[in-house]
């Protein structure tokens, strides 16, 4: 399922407008709409969330960003530079054998992707 279907079907059953759900997530109506079309409505590029964003409505549906991830097909996030920097700095504090089991996840992840699959 895409990120926009998942919120779509949220708002439509517990009732929500995409400004509602935009409130209750703290993103803007016009984000809310682009994520549900898929794409930028000037440029038509597709729209790539941040993990803050994506952390911001799985809160606001009552999932972990997990959970959330889990129900999302082939999504794409951008991944900005002070994340980015956290997650290393992370890293970099774990023993050998949780950065081994890191990197066994990691790489199992990826063989279940598409971009994977493709040989990209």
């Amino acid at each position: 399922m895409t990120l926009g279907t998942i919120i779509k079907n949220y708002r439509t059953t517990h009732s929500l407008s995409q400004r509602k759900f935009a409130n209750l997530s703290g993103l803007t109506n016009g984000y809310i709409s682009m994520l549900e079309n898929g794409k930028n409505p000037k440029t038509n590029e597709p729209i790539i969330p941040t993990l803050s964003t994506l952390k911001q409505i799985a809160k606001a549906i009552g999932l972990s960003l997990n959970e959330l991830l889990d129900l999302c097909d082939d999504i794409v996030v951008s991944i900005d530079t002070e994340e980015a920097d956290e997650g290393i700095n992370l890293y970099k504090k774990l023993d050998d054998i949780d950065k081994a089991e890191i990197k066994g996840t990691m790489k199992q992840m990826l063989k279940s992707t598409k971009y994977d699959k493709a040989g990209k």
